[in-house]
């Protein structure tokens, strides 16, 4: 069976590892190219990232985004 990540689970993810790298949101934004707006709405769960800005995002500190998608074994 497929885990799934709730947005609001991911997003709470890449603010600790922001938190935790020591950069602020101020600093995220300029890193990755995001508005601070878009920084507080997505930490604040105003609106969600897209999986495009979720990998931008973790790029900008260092991590790679991996996603696997697997075939079921019945198919």
């Amino acid at each position: 069976m497929a885990e799934f990540i709730h947005p609001n689970e991911l997003v709470n993810l890449l603010r600790q590892i922001r938190k935790d790298a020591g950069v602020t949101q101020e600093g995220l934004a300029s890193i990755a190219g995001f508005s601070l707006n878009q920084i507080y709405n997505w930490e604040n769960a105003i609106a969600s990232p897209t999986l495009d800005n979720a990998i931008r995002w973790a790029a900008a500190l260092g991590y790679e985004f991996d996603l696997h998608l697997k075939e079921p074994a019945n198919v």
